[in-house]
């Protein structure tokens, strides 16, 4: 009976872990959120109630005011839309 509790502990530890040696064989493992974003005055900053609602400024202000000062959109833009996971929803900026 302990040999069979234990295969189970075993094959439930196995299991558990599983994301941590998915993320360890990918290559994810350690690489964490990106780095603090800045604008050409050398600010640094993340505001995250702006970050969640950065789609209604630009509706509001349009993009090319951002990339006045956020001039490399692959990597101010593409870099944290990477990291989440989502892709821009360009057609509510253009209204199509």
């Amino acid at each position: 009976m302990k040999t069979k509790s234990f295969i189970a502990f075993v094959i439930f530890l196995a299991i558990l872990t599983i994301p941590f040696w998915a993320s360890a064989a990918s290559g994810a493992m350690g690489k964490g959120a990106p780095r603090p974003l800045g604008n050409a005055t050398g600010n640094q900053y993340i505001d995250i109630e702006a970050m969640r609602n950065h789609m209604h400024t630009i509706k509001d202000t349009g993009a090319d005011a951002c990339l006045k000062c956020h001039t490399d959109r692959a990597d101010f833009c593409d870099r944290c839309h990477d990291y989440a996971g989502v892709e821009p929803d360009i057609d509510s900026l253009t209204g199509k």
